[in-house]
């Protein structure tokens, strides 16, 4: 609604808005993810307004990006657009793989070094196997809707 009204609504959709919007959201993302252990005790704060709080983050970085505020080259990138292909996949595969890769990143690792061999085994597996379910799976119905949308009659 705001994307179609934005010209009725100058100042709030500005660029200098739009800035001002999305490196606020990212500071209080920071603030509220990187300044201390998340969820070391679940209190009030923790079960209801911290996931409002962080929501309302990420709508800021968005409404900020929408509008032109903000690193927006940053998310041009061909890098983030394969992943943001891949994210419903990835979205799929991401928990059941955990546990796979805790189990290879502790037979093959050093103790110091256990969360890096980890997360480099989580990615790849998550990134190969969102890769798979995509073009196995994902791409070829989604051409099969394509095409059938096209010889469909239309609805009355």
């Amino acid at each position: 609604i705001m994307y179609r009204e934005r010209k009725a609504l100058p100042r709030l959709t500005s660029v200098k808005a739009a800035q001002i919007a999305c490196y606020s959201g990212l500071v209080l993302f920071l603030s509220l993810t990187a300044t201390h252990e998340m969820m070391a005790t679940i209190s009030l704060w923790d079960k209801t307004l911290q996931p409002l709080a962080i929501a309302a983050a990420f709508g800021a970085i968005m409404f900020g990006l929408l509008f032109g505020g903000g690193p927006g080259r940053l998310f041009r990138g061909l890098t983030l657009f394969l992943f943001a292909r891949l994210s419903y996949c990835l979205y799929l595969v991401h928990i059941p793989l955990i546990p796979l890769s805790l189990t290879l990143a502790s037979q093959h690792a050093v103790a110091d070094n256990e969360f890096a061999a980890f997360f480099t085994i989580f990615i790849t597996l998550s990134t190969l196997a969102s890769l798979l379910l995509h073009y196995g799976v994902e791409k070829p119905f989604l051409i099969l809707k394509s095409r059938a949308g096209s010889t469909m009659p239309a609805r009355p």
